[in-house]
């Protein structure tokens, strides 16, 4: 018997997978399509400036972030050598007073894929 979705998401990492939890949470059947049963890690972003952390927020993925073991680095310390030149308090300068969160891409998708937790399946995506 075949399945309707509302969305068909290509593609499981980070992005596919905040997507699909994000429209499976506000109710739409979503399937995603992923060629890889194991995630290999290769060079990526693992870094959320802080509109992406406000971002992430907004979708309801933080949950899955910190499960994820990601740290949130509320200022930047900038050095020339050994003498600080500059230091940005993200939490004071930001609008959203929002961290940058740093996180190991592999383990960070694994919470959104892998059994026995997946909040993307919890929230209607296939």
């Amino acid at each position: 018997m075949a399945e309707n979705f509302d969305a068909v998401v290509v593609g499981g990492g980070i992005a596919g997978a905040s997507l699909a939890y994000a429209m499976g949470k506000a109710g739409a059947r979503v399937l995603v399509l992923e060629a890889d049963t194991e995630f290999k890690d290769r060079v990526r972003g693992e870094v959320l400036c802080p509109w992406g952390t406000a971002d992430a927020q907004v979708l309801g993925i933080m949950e899955v972030l910190q499960q994820a073991d990601a740290c949130a680095l509320p200022w930047l310390n900038q050095y020339m050598g050994p003498q600080q030149i500059a230091r940005r308090d993200f939490l004071a300068t930001t609008p959203a007073n929002t961290p940058i969160m740093t996180f190991y891409h592999p383990k960070c998708r694994r919470p959104f894929c892998k059994p026995p937790r997946r909040p993307a399946r919890k929230c209607g995506a296939a």
